[in-house]
């Protein structure tokens, strides 16, 4: 996601809140045929990238490292 790679996945009541069906990844449970317009493609790519950097590894290491507040 971070890359920029839309993401077919199944997501259910464990899935983080900020993962949105045809927002920032395909819902494959609810996914009826596949999207193939460029645009909903760039849409949920661009989105995902954004989700992706905000959850990445690196995201996650720093909040771990850093000293408590």
């Amino acid at each position: 996601m971070e890359k920029g790679a839309v993401v077919i996945t199944n997501l259910d009541e464990h899935s983080p809140p900020e993962l949105v069906h045809m927002g920032n990844v395909i819902d494959i449970e609810r996914c009826e045929e596949l999207p193939l317009d460029a645009q909903v493609l760039k849409q949920i790519s661009s989105r995902a990238t954004h989700i992706g950097r905000e959850r990445g590894w690196d995201r996650s290491v720093a909040r771990l490292v850093e000293p408590p507040a």
